[in-house]
């Protein structure tokens, strides 16, 4: 019973992850240069920019609504304290009812992991 639970709560967990595209590619928010930092979720691209803090803003953007209350962050190593600030800035700026949970995960390829709940 307790693993039901858990698996239905776990399955309305909405993901997300920055990382560098490592070659081109069209998606449907627009052409994709490799070296371009894109925002991923399950269903595909959803941000584009030109640094790593910029596809995480504008990732959260389109995913977080004003029925969400937690967000995770994973920081991974490409992560830097400058970025990480300018993220959790702009979401107490936009999403002030979101509780921010940092974590560090030390992860490559991917120095922003989302848990948006």
């Amino acid at each position: 019973a307790n693993a039901e639970a858990m698996a239905e709560i776990a399955a309305e967990v909405l993901v997300g992850e920055v990382t560098q595209a490592v070659r081109a590619t069209n998606s449907e928010v627009g052409p994709v240069s490799e070296g371009d930092w894109i925002g991923i979720d399950r269903a595909g691209i959803r941000s584009i920019a030109g640094s790593a803090e910029e596809a995480a803003i504008r990732l959260l953007d389109v995913k977080v609504s004003d029925s969400h209350e937690i967000l995770t962050i994973i920081e991974g190593d490409g992560a830097g304290a400058a970025s990480t600030r300018t993220i959790t800035e702009w979401v107490a700026a936009h999403r002030p009812q979101l509780e921010v949970e940092m974590h560090r995960g030390g992860q490559e390829h991917y120095p922003y992991l989302f848990g948006i709940e």
